[in-house]
Parts: C-alpha cells; structure tokens; sequence
C-alpha cells in the first residue's frame, strides 16, 4: 500500500498536489455559491448559481491535470477564473463597502497560482525513494 501512495505521490508531483488542492477549493466555493446565500447582492455578470456551477465544472477539469506532465493550461485556467472572479468582487464593491478586500484576496490567490506554476517539479524516483 505504501508503495502505491508513493507511486501516485511521484505522478503528481507537487504541481498536481497543488492542483488538487484548487480543485477542492473550488469544488467547495462552488457548492457554497450554488447553494445561495454567498454574496450580499447578485454579482453584475451572472448569478451566484451560474458562478457556483462554473466553479464546480472548474473542479473537474483542474482535476484532469493533476496526473498531467505538462499542466501549464491548468495552471492558467485557475489563474483565469481566479481573476474574473476577483473582478467580480471588484465591481461588486461600488454598492458592498468591503467587498474590495474580497477581490484583493481572491487576486492573491491567483498570484499563488502564478507563482507555484513556475516552480520546477522534480520527477525522480531516486528522490521519492531516498526520503522515505
């Protein structure tokens, strides 16, 4: 059994770990959003439904990439939905008095995005082995 967690471990690499983990993030977000009761007032594009079920669909298809060598269009797909939903809470902060804060974190997210989809993965089974 060890074995094999170490096995899927090396196939992911921390890339995929860290894509697995936006789309947890975003499976949630998007439950909650589907659900109602997330935003003070109704986003100006689109309702918290549709954004709840564009989360959702995003969950899946990030996590399509996790296995992926190259997963550079993965990466680019968060930080796009990242930022259109940061926008969102831009716009939405002319009529919600905080809801600018929101936007900036949800524009930090994206900069993480930015910033793990930059680091190298190393993919050496010598390196998985010695470790553990």
């Amino acid at each position: 059994m060890r074995a094999r967690l170490l096995r899927l471990r090396y196939l992911c690499g921390r890339r995929g770990a860290f894509l697995f983990l936006l789309a947890a993030y975003d499976l949630f977000n998007g439950i909650y959003l589907a659900a109602g009761g997330a935003l003070q007032h109704a986003p100006p594009a689109g309702t918290e439904f549709g954004w709840g079920v564009v989360f959702i669909v995003s969950a899946g298809v990030l996590l399509t990439g996790v296995l992926a060598q190259r997963d550079t269009w993965w990466f680019a797909y968060a930080t796009l939905l990242k930022c259109a939903w940061a926008v969102e809470y831009l716009l939405l902060a002319r009529s919600v008095p905080w809801d600018w804060l929101r936007g900036l974190e949800w524009l930090t997210l994206a900069c993480v995005v930015v910033l793990v989809s930059s680091w190298p993965e190393v993919r050496s089974a010598r390196n998985v082995r010695e470790r553990h």
